[in-house]
């Protein structure tokens, strides 16, 4: 991966994508040890979902997403290391500027890492729940 590249992994709602999210952090970490660090983006608690997915085949996810830092987006549970949490926000700037003081805020600690690798989860229900927000008052 190149600076600032992003990466969109696409998959079907019948698929298990906790077991391929686990060996793509798995290989990450691998391959780049303590030079990268990982940040997951959770939103709407679809992090939880992938360790279900995950667990429900018996792989232990747990010792590997306790150890990533997590920015929780909307949602109730608590899975990862949770370092930010944020509340879904009436206005989509008021939400984008929240986000992008907690997410710069975030980034600073890894100055040391040599890159950082941003994983987010469920953008697309966040931007379903934006839009049905934006239906209901603005018909």
């Amino acid at each position: 991966m190149m600076p600032k590249e992003s990466l969109m992994i696409k998959y079907s709602s019948d698929s298990y994508f906790g077991i391929v999210f686990h060996r793509f952090i798995e290989t990450l970490r691998e391959l780049h040890g303590d030079k990268m660090a990982i940040i997951i983006v959770d939103m709407l608690d679809n992090l939880s979902v992938v360790k279900y997915q995950a667990e429900a085949f018996d792989i232990d996810i747990e010792n590997v997403i306790d150890t990533i830092s997590v920015v929780k987006v909307g949602g109730s549970s608590f899975v990862g290391d949770v370092k930010r949490r944020l509340d879904i926000s009436p206005s989509y700037l008021i939400h984008r500027e929240r986000f992008r003081d907690q997410f710069e805020s975030l980034l600073s600690e890894f100055s040391d890492r040599d890159f950082i690798v941003v994983i987010t989860l469920g953008l697309d229900k966040f931007l379903t729940l934006l839009d049905k927000r934006e239906t209901a008052l603005y018909p």
